[in-house]
C-alpha cells in the first residue's frame, strides 16, 4: 500500500475517534444532566407535598425530614462536582491525545 493512503485513512480513522469520543462526552454530560434534573424534581414534589407541622412533635419531625433532604442534597452536589471534575478530565485528556496524534502525523 502507498504511504499517502495510509496516511489518509490513518487521518480519517483519528478523525473518527475523535468524534466517537466527542459523542461519549455529550452523552454523559446529557446523561448526568437528566439525573440531576430528575432527582432534584422529585425531591421538590416531595418538598410541596409535605404537610406543615401544626404542634411541636409534628415540626421536630419536619426539621428531621428537612436536615436528612438537605444532607442527601448536599451529598448530591458532591457527586455532581466529582462527575463534573471527571468529564473536564476527559476532555484535557482527548485534547492531549489530539495534541499526541497531531504532532504524530507531522
Amino acid at each position: 500500500m502507498n504511504i499517502q493512503l495510509l496516511k489518509c485513512k490513518n487521518e480519517s480513522l483519528l478523525k473518527e475517534i475523535e468524534n466517537y469520543e466527542q459523542h461519549l462526552l455529550e452523552h454523559l454530560h446529557k446523561k448526568i444532566s437528566t439525573k440531576a434534573e430528575t432527582r432534584l424534581g422529585e425531591q421538590e414534589l416531595y418538598m410541596m407535598s409535605e404537610e406543615r407541622g401544626k404542634d411541636e412533635l409534628s415540626i421536630q419531625t419536619f426539621i428531621h425530614k428537612h436536615q436528612t433532604m438537605e444532607q442527601t442534597i448536599e451529598n448530591y452536589s458532591d457527586i455532581l462536582r466529582e462527575l463534573g471534575d471527571k468529564a473536564k478530565n476527559l476532555i484535557i485528556d482527548l485534547e492531549q491525545s489530539n495534541l499526541s496524534r497531531d504532532l504524530i502525523n507531522e
